[in-house]
């Protein structure tokens, strides 16, 4: 259930948290010792391994965060009231795009008169035709 998805989501961050801490010791700590231990001829080393760790990083963030079925990330609720609440779209927000899709007309009344004013217009939308 829950507990389980929280537990996935935990290990991803832990693995993450890991990650960080590493790159930021070796680029700060390792590359360091390197650069005031190598000859000068060998200088450029420090600035590869500081180059290949930050590669590696994101390589290693990538594929952990990649999109895959069994991301816990994109793991839907499995309580029925919820899933029922995603599946029937029982929000407020989905209620008033629903209304407002299916009204194109409103009428007002003032003084007994009736008038019809066009709310969504095809003709109106031009900064489509600049896209």
């Amino acid at each position: 259930g829950k507990a389980a998805v929280s537990l996935e989501k935990l290990k991803l961050f832990r693995h993450f948290y890991v990650m960080v801490v590493c790159y930021v010791y070796f680029t700060r700590i390792i590359v360091y010792l390197l650069r005031i231990t190598v000859p000068f001829q060998y200088s450029w080393l420090d600035e590869m391994f500081k180059e290949m760790t930050t590669f590696v990083f994101f390589v290693a963030t990538g594929y952990k965060f990649r999109p895959a079925s069994n991301n816990p990330y994109f793991a839907l609720p499995v309580d029925d009231d919820e899933m029922d609440q995603i599946l029937v779209g029982g929000t407020a927000v989905h209620e008033q795009v629903v209304s407002r899709k299916s009204t194109k007309y409103r009428v007002d009344d003032d003084d007994d008169e009736e008038e019809t004013v066009v709310l969504f217009s095809k003709n109106d939308e031009i900064s489509h035709d600049l896209d």
